[in-house]
């Protein structure tokens, strides 16, 4: 998904067509950025709403425990006449494939990243060599989680919004 992209030192154009229709032309930047910025913040959002959220002082994921006003979470959803449960730390990370500690980091990286780079500009870059491989194990971790957490337990299939094909 990022692979690649950091090496490039000039913005590579792009075409974007639908349905055969050229729609956008331009610099490859001028999609890439906001994309990947977008899943970064939603990522965050399926997390809070998922009932887990990051203590970034101590890089650790915790359980929300109340919710503020207005705040959607996964509780507020039933099926069966039964509300969903919050997911539980232990829960989002025994989901995660490989080491616990890679998957609770990757979690607190995508929503530091979330916070720190991308909701509002704060000094001194999140300092972690393997932030890159970490965000994209969060990403993938989250729609696992949201797959299992919420769609699994309403009974209703996952929509697919897999890409079907990429060519560099």
């Amino acid at each position: 998904m990022l692979d690649g992209t950091s090496t490039w030192e000039n913005p590579k154009e792009m075409e974007i067509y639908i349905e055969g229709k050229l729609w956008i032309k331009g610099n490859h930047r001028a999609i890439t950025n906001p994309t990947v910025e977008s899943g970064i913040i939603h990522s965050r959002v399926l997390l809070e709403f998922l009932g887990l959220r990051a203590d970034l002082k101590n890089g650790t994921i915790e359980e929300v425990k109340k919710r503020k006003p207005g705040d959607i979470g996964i509780e507020m959803f039933q099926h069966d006449g039964r509300h969903l449960e919050r997911v539980t730390k232990e829960e989002a990370l025994s989901k995660y494939p490989g080491r616990r500690e890679d998957a609770e980091r990757s979690l607190v990286i995508t929503i530091a990243h979330a916070h720190r780079s991308i909701a509002h500009l704060t000094e001194g870059p999140i300092e972690d060599p393997g932030s890159i491989d970490l965000l994209i194990l969060g990403a993938k971790g989250v729609l696992a989680l949201v797959h299992d957490f919420l769609y699994v337990r309403l009974g209703i299939p996952t929509p697919d919004y897999s890409i079907k094909q990429i060519k560099p």
